[in-house]
Formats: C-alpha cells, sequence, structure tokens
C-alpha cells in the first residue's frame, strides 16, 4: 500500500506506531495510519519544511561503545552501505546515540557482524516512494 503522495526516502515509525514520518525533498512529512480493523494510511501532511542537515559530533576522548545496530547493504548502485545507529558511553557516565558516520578505534572493539543468508540490498520502492531493504 502505497503512503506516500509524491515519494519519500528515510521512513520511521512513532514510538506509539500510530503515525509515519519521512523525508520529502526540504519536506518532513506525517502520515497516520490505523492498523485496525485494517491497515489504512491516512493523508500526508508536511509536518515543518526546511533544509535537512545532519549536524555531525566529533567526540574527541575515549568512549566505550554500548551498543551498535544497523546493516551492511548494497546501495542502488551496488556498493556496500553501512547504516548503523550507536549508543557511546562517556567518561562522565553520560551517553551519546546517533548515527554512526565514522569512527576510529583505539584500541580495540569487539564486534560480532551476523551475515544474512541472502544478500541485502536498498531499492527504492515505487509502491511507497521510499527506498527500502531488500532481500
Amino acid at each position: 500500500m502505497q503512503v506516500s503522495t509524491d515519494g519519500g526516502v528515510n521512513a520511521v515509525w512513532a514510538a506509539n506506531g500510530r503515525e509515519l514520518f519521512y523525508r520529502n525533498g526540504d519536506k518532513m512529512m506525517v502520515v497516520p495510519i490505523e492498523m485496525k480493523p485494517s491497515f489504512t494510511a491516512g493523508s500526508p501532511r508536511v509536518l515543518f519544511e526546511g533544509r535537512y542537515f545532519f549536524a555531525g559530533h566529533d567526540y574527541n576522548e575515549q568512549v566505550e561503545l554500548l551498543s551498535i545496530v544497523g546493516n551492511i547493504a548494497d546501495s542502488a548502485e551496488g556498493t556496500p552501505k553501512l547504516h548503523a545507529h550507536v549508543v557511546l558511553g562517556c567518561s562522565d557516565a553520560t551517553t551519546r546515540g546517533g548515527h554512526l558516520i565514522e569512527a576510529v578505534v583505539r584500541p580495540t572493539l569487539e564486534a560480532i557482524i551476523e551475515e544474512t543468508p541472502t544478500h541485502l540490498k536498498r531499492q527504492l520502492d515505487a509502491k511507497t516512494g521510499l527506498v527500502l531493504l531488500r532481500l
């Protein structure tokens, strides 16, 4: 079922499962969703508009990697692309979290990577206009 009326990327569900957020160009969109008695998507509306910039953060201190969750999937061009979310533990007992863009590991990092039975690929879904994982 198509949710957007004009395409979109980076879809994220609201914590309550009743709304879907996505970007369409410079617009952040929201669509109300009903799951019962069946899946129904309402009309998309603009939540806010403006250029979307990711403000990267440099943590120039030694931190502990508390969590990393994500995937490595081929892009539409066929090159592998990492999409990872991290939680970092700082020395003052606070945490920082978000998308991992770049990292330097010192002195060590322990990670377990599980391979899926089939190759993951990111492709534009014509029905929704979103870039989704395909197996």
